[in-house]
């Protein structure tokens, strides 16, 4: 055993042994090993089934809280997603080939099930907070890890992927890119310069991990989750300088590779890998009209395996992908309306975090940051998720029930501020 693992393993016990009697340190636990893999840091991955043992001993501590289940219901967040959930396990008892969606639906519907938790745990400002706080801090340290990495090494090729979620290039240069509001904003839940300046650190070395994969989704989305930083902040010229000059410097390290990549978006006929997406995506709407209803089966396996079927000329190089676009892929894999309901509940949630944040600002503007930094993961997830199938990806349904613990959380604190207001009022 190394010495990694002898460090991880103890705190994985310890977070278990907590988890019954203090459900939220699970719950944070079990999100801070999703988001961040110490498994893979420790080499320890695969060993013992960690995710499992954190959900099940944060499940046991969480009964405790079933009078508050009805939230399931009451809020349109969870609401939604619990509906969304009959679609898409339909689509796997109707699927093509059954066996090829069990082991991806199986996955999925374990990690809605944790999640549905957040609600559930999360009833106060502080758990807020602190929530965000956790996957800010977890996908911080993986924007260091291969940021730094990478200017370190003069502007190192990030190639590869990290863990089952972010299985690729581009899943990774999402998952950074959500990391730039989320840290943005979680500057406002401290008053410290220091650990202020630290978020901008987070945020440059997330744009220079972006930048190194070479991903032109995850350029694109890394822009959208930028402009949604400089919209909001214009004022705050000095740290919007600071991440500006990161960016440069990090497409300085590597400006030939990178700029000639981003070419390729002027006319995505003359690069394969763009073009394969095209085909994909055309593949994906006849596929999803012949089967409309259900789609061919959740996972992507069912599209896989009669994508050959809709292709003019047979190539092999495109056997085994996916439609590279997160709704088209829910579309087809599981029907019109898990796709109606994907999306639809992405866009509500947006929208309504938007008009959160302005009634924040109205009360208290040291609150607005919370919703803002859902809405601004959110907001990057729709962008860059048009560019890839993550539609199993956890990081949105982490940020969409972190939204649905604020919608529980936010009358609390409105009522009280309107009923001091007409007291004064009436004074």
């Amino acid at each position: 055993m190394g010495l990694r693992e002898a460090l991880f393993l103890p705190v994985i016990g310890a977070l278990c042994l907590a988890a019954p009697f203090w459900p939220r340190i699970g719950l944070y636990g079990y999100l801070w090993f999703g988001l961040m893999r110490p498994d893979l840091l420790a080499f320890a991955e695969g060993k013992y089934p960690y995710s499992l043992a954190l959900a099940l001993c944060t499940a046991i501590g969480a009964s405790r809280y079933v009078a508050r289940a009805t939230v399931w219901l009451r809020n349109p967040f969870c609401l939604w997603l619990l509906v969304l959930q009959l679609p898409v396990g339909l689509s796997v008892l109707a699927a093509v080939q059954p066996e090829l969606s069990f082991e991806r639906y199986q996955a999925y519907i374990r990690m809605i099930l944790v999640l549905l938790l957040i609600p559930l745990l999360i009833a106060q400002v502080e758990d807020c907070r602190r929530l965000l706080l956790v996957a800010a801090a977890s996908l911080g340290l993986l924007a260091l890890k291969f940021g730094v990495y990478g200017v370190v090494h003069g502007g190192a090729e990030l190639n590869s992927g990290y863990g089952e979620m972010l299985a690729d290039n581009n899943f990774l240069a999402l998952a950074l890119a959500m990391t730039i509001p989320l840290a943005w904003h979680c500057r406002a839940f401290t008053s410290s310069s220091l650990i202020r300046a630290l978020w901008v650190g987070v945020i440059g070395a997330a744009m220079a991990g972006i930048v190194m994969t070479g991903s032109r989704g995850g350029s694109i989305a890394m822009l959208a989750g930028l402009l949604f930083v400089f919209l909001r902040n214009r004022r705050n010229l000095v740290p919007l300088l600071v991440i500006a000059a990161f960016l440069a410097g990090a497409v300085y390290l590597v400006q030939d590779r990178y700029l000639n990549r981003m070419e390729t978006l002027e006319n995505v006929h003359a690069e394969a890998s763009a073009e394969s997406r095209l085909l994909h995506a055309s593949i994906a709407l006849k596929m999803a009209s012949d089967y409309p209803l259900l789609g061919v089966g959740f996972g992507g396996f069912n599209y896989a395996a009669l994508a050959p079927r809709y292709m003019d000329e047979y190539d092999p190089q495109l056997l085994n992908h996916v439609a590279h676009n997160s709704y088209l892929q829910m579309l087809v894999d599981s029907g019109i309306f898990a796709f109606l309901l994907y999306g639809g509940l992405l866009a509500r949630t947006i929208i309504w975090l938007g008009r959160s944040a302005a009634r924040m600002r109205e009360l208290d503007p040291a609150y607005e940051a919370i919703p803002l930094a859902i809405q601004g993961a959110l907001i990057v997830f729709a962008v860059g998720s048009t560019f890839y199938s993550c539609q199993r990806m956890d990081l949105p349904y982490i940020f969409l029930m972190a939204a649905a613990a604020w919608r529980t959380i936010e009358p609390t604190m409105i009522a009280p501020n309107m009923i001091e207001s007409t007291m004064t009022n009436t004074a």
